[in-house]
């Protein structure tokens, strides 16, 4: 192993030598990506070692998973927005990985939606499995650039890990994932390929509504609305805006039971009235633009149906009550979105010690 001491970046050459596998850990969605969002995952013997879930009860390894191995290897792949639960996985494996000095080496892979930043930096007071670090939801980081900032930065805690992240040959942040010649492996259920993940940086946002975010169809993320929406006027009010790099169409879509994608959708077996979001051109188009205006329009268009969820889980999403309180007041969109490009120029200047591409 050739370790580059100041970034902790290895390039890893086994030759005779063998690696044991003693112990598999699962996140969220298990191990072959088949359960949907916040489905409890059990462990199982399935490849004649332990499989230990990390995901429900127990968040990260117990100390006692731990004993007898020399190092942890996290390879897993993100999809590059705030809101999705590997980082915080990551971050709990770090955890417990300083605690007790195990090596930790992350196999780095793509962020799938490019290296722009974009969106609100999470306030700490709204912190979640959903979102745990001071980090805008369009982060724009590896998770292997993501692990080296947390750990030096002290997000992890007391004491760093003694971190490895092993490099991406041929990858570059003005990338999307198609570009890299791989295949497609879905990480999560929901998110069948690159498309969704692009637009999930915004949609994600709708699930802390009472609007259905498409799953229980072939299109989640994609598809928006609800029994009592008027799409026709919510399509008229959305192409007034003219935003770039996006259409607009009005569907009538019955969210469905789907085993292994979506147990229980909301909306279940009830035609829903909708609208269809097709992004054109993803560099003129910012799917979280998209989603707040969809927000916004649709909660000045039905006022007495409109919620936002009981559990202050939006807040959550979005890392902040500002935007909520602002909806909730009929207060106008655009003042936040201003709040956005100061984030976004602020953190550029946080992360850049941590860019490894």
């Amino acid at each position: 192993i050739n370790v580059n001491e100041t970034k902790k970046i290895i390039e890893v050459n086994l030759g005779e030598n063998h690696m044991y596998v003693k112990k598999i850990f699962i996140p969220e969605h298990g191990l072959n990506n088949k359960y949907q969002a916040g489905e409890k995952i059990l462990g199982d013997m399935s490849y004649n070692i332990p499989i230990i879930s990390i995901y429900g009860e127990n968040l990260k390894p117990n100390p006692s998973d731990l004993e007898n191995l020399d190092a942890l290897i996290f390879d897993i792949q993100d999809i590059g927005s705030r809101y999705y639960t590997y980082v915080s996985t990551l971050t709990k494996i770090m955890s417990v990985c300083s605690e007790l000095g195990l090596p930790l080496y992350v196999l780095d892979k793509p962020n799938p939606i490019g290296g722009d930043v974009f969106g609100p930096i999470l306030d700490l007071k709204y912190a979640s499995f959903v979102g745990m670090h001071p980090i805008p939801i369009r982060h724009g980081m590896t998770i292997g650039e993501l692990a080296f900032m947390i750990n030096e930065l002290g997000w992890v805690g007391k004491n760093k890990v003694d971190l490895h992240i092993v490099t991406m040959q041929g990858w570059n942040p003005e990338m999307y994932f198609e570009n890299t010649g791989k295949h497609w492996v879905m990480p999560s259920p929901n998110i069948p390929d690159n498309k969704t993940a692009f637009i999930y940086q915004g949609a994600c946002l709708i699930e802390g509504t009472n609007l259905s975010e498409g799953r229980g169809t072939d299109s989640p993320f994609t598809f928006i609305g609800a029994p009592w929406l008027d799409s026709k006027e919510l399509l008229e009010r959305l192409n007034i805006l003219g935003l770039e790099g996006v259409t607009f169409s009005d569907i009538v879509f019955t969210p469905r039971f789907i085993p292994g994608k979506s147990i229980f959708p909301k909306y279940k077996d009830k035609k829903c009235y909708g609208i269809k979001v097709n992004i054109t051109d993803r560099e003129l188009s910012s799917p979280l633009i998209i989603t707040a205006n969809i927000i916004d329009i649709v909660s000045k268009l039905h006022p007495d149906h409109f919620k936002f969820n009981p559990d202050n889980f939006f807040d959550k999403l979005y890392g902040s009550n500002k935007f909520r309180k602002l909806i909730l007041s009929g207060g106008d969109i655009t003042k936040i979105f201003k709040d956005w490009e100061n984030d976004e120029s602020k953190f550029k200047e946080i992360r850049q010690p941590f860019l490894i591409y």
